[in-house]
C-alpha cells in the first residue's frame, strides 16, 4: 500500500481515537496486541552510542542493516530524532499519543506527505525530554536503504541484499515461487516476535512499495 496521508490516518485510526487539533494530530490509547504494544518491551535508550556499525555483506542481514542515511543524516535507532526532523524540515503533520512503550510519555509521529520530503514517517519515542527514533517508514525512491533498496525494487533485489531467512506474513501470494503481494520480514533475533526490531518491505506485484525500519522499542540491541 502507498503511503498517502489519507492510508496514514486509516492506519493510525486502528489503534487509537484520532482528534484533530491545531494542525496535528492527538490520539489517545494504545494499540492492543499489535506492534510493540507490550510495555515490557521498552528499554532505556543509552547515553552515549557505539559508532561505526557499517551494514552487513550482501546477502545476509544483520543490525547495521537497521541504519539509514536520509536526508544526509545518520540515522539511528533508539536516539534523539531531533537532528533527522531537523534535516527533512518543517514541511511534516504530526500525531501525538500517550506512550504504549514508556510509561508517563508521550510519542510522536512525524509525516511529510507532500514537497521534496514526501512519503516519509518517523515515529518517535519520547523519552527524558528527547524523542528516539522508533521506526523509519518511508514509500518514495527519493530515501534508500544502505544497500540500495527503495520503492520499486524487486523482491529478487530485496533477497540478493538480504537473503532468504525472512518471512512473509498470512496471506501473502506467490507467483511462481517468488513473493507477489505481502510483507517480508528481516528479523534482528527471534523470529515473528513483536519484540524484535526488524526491517520490512511491504510487496505488490512483486515490487516494494515501503520500507520499514522498525525498533520494537529495544535499546539492547545496540543499533
Amino acid at each position: 500500500m502507498k503511503l498517502t496521508k489519507k492510508n496514514l490516518r486509516a492506519e493510525l485510526a486502528k489503534y487509537a481515537t484520532v482528534f484533530l487539533l491545531a494542525g496535528h494530530i492527538i490520539l489517545t490509547g494504545c494499540n492492543s496486541g499489535g506492534e510493540g504494544s507490550d510495555s515490557s518491551a521498552a528499554g532505556t535508550p543509552s547515553a552515549e552510542r557505539v559508532s561505526g556499525a557499517g551494514q552487513t555483506e550482501m546477502g545476509t542481514f544483520g543490525k547495521g542493516d537497521l541504519r539509514l542515511e536520509i536526508a544526509g543524516v545518520e540515522v539511528v535507532l533508539m536516539t534523539d530524532s531531533a537532528s533527522l526532523i531537523a534535516a527533512l524540515g518543517n514541511g511534516y503533520e504530526m500525531a501525538e499519543n500517550i506512550s504504549c512503550h514508556f510509561a508517563g510519555s508521550m510519542d510522536r509521529d512525524f509525516f511529510y506527505p507532500t514537497s521534496e520530503n514526501e512519503e516519509i514517517l518517523v515515529s518517535t519515542y519520547g523519552l527524558e525530554g528527547r524523542y528516539v527514533i522508533g521506526e523509519i517508514r518511508f514509500g518514495s525512491d527519493k530515501y534508500k536503504t544502505k544497500k540500495g533498496i527503495t520503492a520499486g525494487s524487486s523482491v529478487q533485489e530485496v533477497i540478493d541484499a538480504y537473503g532468504e531467512n525472512y518471512t512473509v506474513d498470512e496471506g501473502g501470494e506467490e507467483e511462481d515461487g517468488v513473493l507477489k503481494t505481502g510483507i517480508m520480514h528481516y528479523w534482528l533475533g527471534e523470529k515473528e516476535n513483536e519484540k524484535t526490531p526488524r526491517l520490512y518491505f511491504d510487496v505488490e506485484n512483486g515490487k516494494v512499495t515501503n520500507v520499514n525500519v522498525y525498533s520494537a522499542a529495544q535499546d539492547k540491541f545496540g543499533f
